[in-house]
């Protein structure tokens, strides 16, 4: 079985499918890891002496001349780690809402959007990225990627700033085992209104 766990960066993509994967013995394939490990994975549109920090590689803005991921090669070499003799696989990262993979489930976790700029703040991004993040959020971004992408899977939304960790990874993995169907229905559109006032 493979399963996907996508959101906005600051949701606690990384932190939930890590847990998910020990309590459940899956293998867990960060895209992240993929990305960091895999530089040709980038592409360049004009060039930049903007230093970027670890925390900003994921979030390139191509406008800036600044690096992003080329998705079509991303998804290649997940497709190429999903080859090699695994069984039952998570595939964690915010950039798996924005291309097809083989899955059950695809988990798209969300947060409120004052919590979610905390949660950036204390990663120390920069205000733009927060902004650019705490919009996507508002805007339910990665679901409606997820929608567009996954038309099979089911597509489970699962809010966790209503939850401690413990309880995500349980809500999780009752949907896994067949005992829930729907966790969430999240919509942030009130606190969108509030943004753009």
């Amino acid at each position: 079985m493979q399963i996907i766990v996508t959101g906005t960066p600051g949701t606690g993509k990384t932190v939930i499918a890590r847990a998910v994967a020990k309590k459940l013995g899956y293998t867990l394939i960060e895209i992240k890891k993929i990305v960091d490990t895999n530089k040709s994975l980038y592409k360049i549109k004009k060039s930049t002496n903007r230093f970027l920090t670890v925390k900003e590689r994921d979030f390139f803005n191509i406008e800036k001349g600044e690096r992003i991921v080329d998705v079509d090669k991303l998804k290649k070499a997940i497709i190429k780690e999903l080859e090699k003799p695994k069984n039952n696989i998570i595939i964690e990262g915010h950039l798996a809402c924005e291309m097809h993979l083989p899955a059950k489930f695809v988990f798209v976790l969300r947060c409120n959007p004052k919590i979610l700029r905390k949660r950036l703040q204390k990663r120390k991004y920069p205000k733009e990225k927060i902004d650019e993040n705490l919009l996507a959020e508002m805007l339910d971004y990665c679901t409606q990627l997820a929608r567009k992408n996954y038309k099979k899977p089911k597509i489970i939304e699962l809010d966790t700033a209503k939850r401690n960790l413990n309880k995500c990874v349980v809500e999780i993995i009752n949907v896994i085992k067949g005992k829930k169907k729907k966790i969430d229905d999240v919509d942030y559109n009130k606190e969108l209104i509030k943004h753009l006032i």
